[in-house]
């Protein structure tokens, strides 16, 4: 009797097991989500900076200086020159300033730029950017269809500065590589100002080239130098 108990019990767990089977398999399966994604890109108003014409592209190039011509105790100015860089926006018209860095693997003070070493790894001079002393220093379009210009001072401000704040019209003072420069007001230096928006505009400033105190150099031999300085376009 326990066998035949044992028996019919193990059929109804076995009847029970199938029946609980079968009951899962028909059950329907989980959803299956497939994803739509949407990409796109927004591009600013492409502006190209060149030089203007007279600038022989970018280079200046400055007649050997003597040795005696150099001061013993101080910095010498070898050269000035002034130039233009055009900021040209062909898509419209764009709020922009520009900003400077110094090329040179040993870079000098924010204010100065390095022409290079010389075989005892002194500085052997720098390179200043100045606003030119001619007044307004930059031009630009106030009108897109009459291409109509005006002039303005270059104003400044630090980098990460947005193009809603005040700006200050500056005036003969260095450019630092700290800073950012735009388009300012027509008003008296010190001033503050929003930047101006345009399609083309015109920096002008004053390239200034100067040679360390000689007697902090070696110059026994012919020395060569050469410094390079980035100008690049930032959208404000």
């Amino acid at each position: 009797m326990r066998t035949t108990n044992i028996a019919k019990q193990l059929k109804m767990n076995l009847a029970a097991a199938a029946c609980c089977t079968v009951l899962a398999a028909v059950a329907p399966a989980p959803a299956v989500a497939i994803d739509l994604t949407v990409q796109g890109t927004i591009a600013p108003n492409a502006c190209t900076p060149t030089f203007a014409a007279g600038a022989t592209g970018g280079l200046i190039s400055i007649p050997q200086i003597n040795k005696h011509e150099l001061k013993e105790d101080e910095p010498t100015q070898i050269n000035s020159k002034t130039i233009e860089v055009n900021i040209n926006c062909p898509t419209g018209s764009t709020q922009t300033a520009l900003s400077f860095y110094d090329v040179s693997p040993n870079p000098l003070a924010l204010d100065r730029f390095s022409i290079g070493l010389d075989d005892k790894n002194k500085q052997i001079g720098y390179i200043q950017l100045k606003t030119s002393s001619g007044g307004n220093a930059v031009s630009y379009i106030i009108d897109e269809e009459t291409k109509v210009r005006t002039t303005g001072r270059i104003a400044t401000a630090p980098k990460g500065t947005d193009g809603a704040t005040e700006w200050t019209n500056i005036g003969g003072s260095a450019f630092t590589q700290d800073n950012l420069y735009a388009i300012g007001s027509d008003d008296t230096i010190g001033s503050t100002t929003v930047p101006k928006s345009t399609s083309d505009s015109r920096y002008r400033f004053d390239v200034v080239t100067s040679i360390n105190a000689a007697q902090d150099l070696n110059l026994k031999d012919e020395v060569e130098f050469e410094g390079s300085i980035a100008i690049n376009v930032e959208y404000i």
